[in-house]
């Protein structure tokens, strides 16, 4: 599969995943607190009731597609190359889908969405007074960088498995 379809898929997978995360923020931004800076997560009101299991839900869901997509479609890549699937190629395939999604989520959701525009439904219960601390950019870019780095660590781990 040539790096222009790696980058097609990137982009489909990036757009599911953006999806998730555009849509349960209209629903309930607080969902997604842990991803605010600390000035917003401090002064954030009070969990509701039920929010917890909620939140559980939507990580699980939202991991299971983060992790197991990537890991999906290279299994599907390697049943497709056969033997000429190697380690190499397969950590190159996932780090692309993965590269893709926190590149698109850092510049259209954190970037844009929350830096810049900062409209209603991103903003959190009781962080009225935060308005200034939804836009530290720098915060954002410092997460998207770890989250690129734990991918990383899943893209070899599942390389690894997957090319013996």
């Amino acid at each position: 599969m040539p790096f222009g379809q790696w980058l097609a898929e990137g982009a489909f997978y990036a757009s599911v995943l953006l999806a998730v995360i555009l849509i349960s923020m209209i629903i309930r931004s607080r969902l997604w607190l842990g991803d605010y800076p600390e000035p917003v997560r401090r002064s954030a009101a009070p969990p509701r009731r039920g929010e917890k299991a909620a939140k559980t839900l939507l990580d699980i869901a939202f991991k299971a597609l983060w992790i197991g997509y990537p890991v999906f479609s290279a299994f599907l890549y390697k049943a497709a190359m056969g033997r000429s699937f190697t380690m190499w190629i397969c950590l190159a395939h996932m780090m692309t889908l993965y590269a893709v999604f926190v590149a698109a989520r850092l510049l259209l959701i954190d970037g844009i969405l929350i830096c810049l525009i900062t409209p209603g439904f991103v903003r959190v219960d009781g962080t009225k007074d935060t308005k200034e601390s939804y836009r530290d950019f720098r915060f954002y870019a410092k997460k998207a960088l770890g989250n690129f780095v734990l991918s990383a660590f899943f893209s070899l781990l599942a390389a690894g498995v997957l090319s013996v």
